[in-house]
């Protein structure tokens, strides 16, 4: 049961990441036009998968304590920063 529990766990906080990471997305994108945003597909679609590795360990410190979730949002954020090539645009 434990293992269900855990797993429910990495899941709920998977999905708060990447929701906040979503709405961080649209944000990046903003000032995008049309043919940049073809270009250029949104961390979410294409870079979340290759920071996967990455993500789990924000989501295990997130589990065990270490991190708050909005510390987990933070580093993720500075992901889509490298990602994008510049600063988020709103801090």
């Amino acid at each position: 049961m434990k293992c269900v529990n855990q797993f429910c766990m990495d899941g709920l906080i998977s999905n708060k990441l990447l929701a906040e990471a979503e709405r961080k997305d649209t944000v990046f994108r903003l000032d995008y036009d049309a043919e940049q945003r073809r270009g250029f597909p949104p961390f979410t679609f294409f870079a979340w998968g290759e920071h996967k590795t990455e993500i789990d360990q924000i989501v295990s410190e997130i589990e065990s304590g270490n991190i708050a979730l909005d510390q987990g949002h933070d580093r993720v954020k500075q992901l889509m920063e490298k990602y994008y090539g510049c600063p988020y645009p709103i801090d």
